[in-house]
């Protein structure tokens, strides 16, 4: 089975580099999802500019890790607060490809989060959320979100698509309760 068909790709990933399992999960609707997490999942906007708008400040990334592959990045990232709350824990395949050169320079720097990229660029896309699920926390989970403890968290398998349906990014993401 190729990797990238798995349903939590790219996070799986970082999973098989670590040497560990997938937490236990489950492909649910967005209406079995609890507020405040169903409004920041729910939607087909991206994730950058609605945590953002929801706590009323910038993010930025926490990298854990990066890959690099022929045109593309995997990384496995914590978008954060500035007070450095964690905020959304995830992993994202990004196709350098439809990107110019400056806009590579910030994807690879790991700083901005991609929303911010994709705004400063006026790089044209659309999102297309493919499921939601929960997910039991996990040793990797926690550390990323400073939780303690197995816990049930919620998340959503997103791709954002150039004009012409071409993924532009593939994206993992889960909140914190």
């Amino acid at each position: 089975m190729k990797t990238e068909s798995t349903p939590l790709y790219p996070l799986n990933e970082f999973y098989t580099l670590a040497g560990l399992p997938i937490p236990p999960f489950e492909i649910i609707n967005p209406e079995k999802i609890p507020q405040p997490q169903r409004k920041l999942l729910a939607h087909q906007n991206d994730m950058t500019p609605t945590i953002e708008q929801f706590y009323r400040h910038k993010v930025h990334i926490n990298l854990k890790q990066i890959i690099r592959r022929e045109h593309y990045i995997l990384r496995e990232v914590v978008l954060a607060g500035d007070d450095e709350r964690p905020l959304v824990f995830g992993a994202i395949r990004i196709n350098l490809g439809f990107f110019v050169p400056k806009a590579q320079k910030l994807i690879l720097e790991c700083y901005q989060p991609l929303g911010g990229v994709l705004r400063t660029f006026d790089v044209p896309h659309s999102s297309n959320p493919k499921a939601y699920f929960k997910v039991m926390s996990d040793q990797i989970i926690n550390r990323a979100l400073n939780l303690h403890g197995q816990q049930i968290l919620y998340g959503r398998i997103n791709r954002l698509l150039t004009p012409s349906k071409q993924t532009l990014v593939k994206v993992v993401e889960i909140l914190p309760p």
